[in-house]
């Protein structure tokens, strides 16, 4: 299994010396081959300023994305200011849906998102400072098993403890 494997590789390179961003790079990688995303985004808080900013990517129109979207961090009711503030992870199958749609920020309409997706904080002490987000074109065509879904959580740990090693 992929997923399975890229925890091992990335198991093993926290052991050594690594680079924090090889190691964010090779998680977003593991995310969207094992996933079958259409596309996966690692957005990273921006020290300046309260947003979290595309930094790592994989898939569709992905150079649009990098450095250029950017997920503000503020006190709203937005689905995205909701996991970050609760520390959720999200599975969101159509964000057309009547119970979402009114939560769906304008900043993800206008950059071209597509209409199912899931969203895995990085929170480390309290603070959220990073958010893995993957996702398919079509509404109710991301389906994660239970056990994908405790891989994926497993990456983004790992992706925690890679930023705690380096802080």
């Amino acid at each position: 299994h992929v997923l399975a494997s890229g925890i091992q590789d990335i198991t093993d390179t926290l052991v050594a010396e690594f680079s924090l961003s090889d190691v964010l790079r090779i998680i977003v990688e593991t995310m969207y081959r094992a996933m079958r995303f259409s596309r996966v985004v690692l957005f990273m808080r921006d020290p300046q300023a309260p947003v979290m900013t595309a930094r790592h990517g994989y898939g569709a129109g992905i150079e649009r994305i990098l450095g250029a979207v950017k997920v503000p961090l503020a006190r709203s009711q937005d689905v995205f200011a909701v996991i970050m503030e609760k520390n959720v992870d999200v599975l969101v199958s159509d964000v057309g849906s009547a119970t979402i749609r009114t939560r769906i920020p304008d900043w993800f309409q206008k950059s071209g998102f597509g209409e199912t997706f899931v969203a895995l904080p990085v929170v480390i002490d309290g603070k959220p400072i990073g958010m893995f987000y993957g996702e398919k074109p079509q509404a109710g065509s991301l389906v994660i098993a239970p056990r994908e879904m405790n891989l994926l959580k497993t990456l983004r740990n790992q992706a925690v403890l890679a930023i705690k090693q380096r802080r």
